[in-house]
């Protein structure tokens, strides 16, 4: 049996809670050390919370270009598509910044891993 499969939803949820609370560098010390314990999981957390994020932007976009044909349709102020506009472009901006800070954690784990697994072949 795969160790995904040993943890149940709930399991699962509370570990990936812990995980975005590292994604945002809050972690205390004893919460890292769980992390580092259980990193297959926490792996398998950071490319769910990766493909989440990026299912985000690709829906998001979909929809902007749909609310904007929309409001061009219904002949709305220019003002107003320039907001919908400007906050939408704000909103791209820090989700690429998150998507990106997780592509670096992605990395880090993976150096962890890889060095833990190299003492784990030394010993």
């Amino acid at each position: 049996m795969s160790q995904i499969k040993q943890y149940n939803r709930n399991e699962l949820s509370a570990f990936e809670a812990l995980v975005n609370k590292d994604i945002k560098t809050q972690v205390t010390s004893s919460e890292l050390e769980t992390l580092v314990a259980n990193i297959d999981k926490w792996l398998y957390c950071l490319y769910s919370i990766k493909r989440d994020v990026e299912y985000n932007l690709s829906s998001r976009d979909a929809g902007r270009k749909i609310l904007l044909q929309q409001m061009k349709d219904n002949g709305s102020p220019k003002e107003d598509i320039s907001k919908l506009l400007s906050t939408e472009s704000l909103w791209r901006v820090n989700t690429l910044k998150f998507l990106n800070s997780l592509e670096k954690k992605i990395l880090y784990v993976k150096f962890i891993a890889k060095e833990t697994s190299t003492k784990t072949m030394e010993a």
